[in-house]
């Protein structure tokens, strides 16, 4: 898989990317708008929140540890609002305790940083083929 072909899936979704270290949301931003041309980026778990309730969000790439808001809370929040969210939480090692919570809420994937690229886009990719498929199976043209 390389990033063009996964590009090719990602396009047309808006992601929303919660991050509140400002060097990590910066150097892992730009690959994502590479990849996305619509993210929409918040600073922690409340903001997250705040933006998604208002941008149509197709999926969620968020971080755990965050202010205000941690993500696993901010994905309980986002659950009770659309249960069909596709989320996708980064984590320290040292933040694997959330691994149960997470699967708990039924995210679409767990990944532990540092974050490998074949990782990541194999990861990304399998996600994103799903919100595609339910996207368009969903539309009015199909």
């Amino acid at each position: 898989m390389t990033f063009l072909n996964l590009k090719e899936y990602t396009k047309n979704l808006t992601l929303l990317y919660v991050e509140d270290d400002k060097n990590t949301r910066e150097e892992f931003g730009e690959i994502l708008n590479v990849l996305f041309n619509n993210v929409v980026v918040a600073i922690d778990g409340l903001d997250g929140l705040e933006k998604f309730k208002s941008n149509d969000i197709d999926l969620i790439i968020t971080d755990i540890n965050m202010p205000k808001m941690n993500g696993v809370k901010m994905t309980e929040q986002i659950m009770l609002l659309d249960k069909e969210a596709n989320i996708i939480i980064l984590s320290a090692h040292n933040e694997s305790k959330y691994l149960i919570d997470t699967i708990k809420l039924k995210v679409a994937a767990f990944l532990l940083k540092p974050l490998s690229t074949q990782q990541f886009t194999t990861t990304l990719f399998e996600v994103v083929k799903e919100i595609n498929q339910k996207k368009y199976k969903n539309s009015p043209s199909s």
